[in-house]
């Protein structure tokens, strides 16, 4: 019988919409190289980043509910305590503004421009921990 794969990476989400950050679960649950962890919450997400120490973060910039919590509050947190993170951010609006507060001040690695496709997604995350690009992912046990 063939040893199960066990996570090698953790993957840490923050997304407001619960649909969304559903879709982000059922997509990387499929991955076995991949442990999930997903929060609608960026104050939450700061107290898993603290546990897990995740390898990739991908997150909202913009949280229209929680409009006192910043999406650079968000990344400096998490920097602060996984400096070695990498990050990606979901966004719709990416100009010469956004790309000055988050690449160069926060050292985002990359971005979402919403809409995204799947495809996108898991390619981004991929690339993000220096991993070949699976073609077809496993299904869930």
């Amino acid at each position: 019988m063939p040893e199960a794969k066990l996570p090698r990476y953790r993957l840490l989400v923050i997304e407001e919409e619960p649909d969304t950050l559903w879709f982000f679960e059922k997509v990387f649950r499929r991955f076995p190289q991949i442990e999930f962890f997903g929060t609608r919450d960026p104050k939450e997400a700061v107290e898993i980043a603290e546990r897990v120490r995740p390898d990739v973060v991908i997150s909202e910039i913009y949280f229209g509910r929680l409009q006192y919590l910043t999406g650079e509050w968000l990344i400096d947190r998490i920097k602060e305590l996984c400096p070695a993170v990498k990050l990606i951010v979901t966004t719709a609006v990416w100009d010469e503004e956004v790309e000055e507060r988050f690449s160069k001040k926060r050292g985002v690695e990359d971005k979402l421009l919403k809409p995204y496709s799947l495809e996108d997604l898991v390619k981004k995350t991929f690339e993000a921990l220096n991993e070949p690009y699976p073609l077809t992912p496993q299904n869930p046990t």
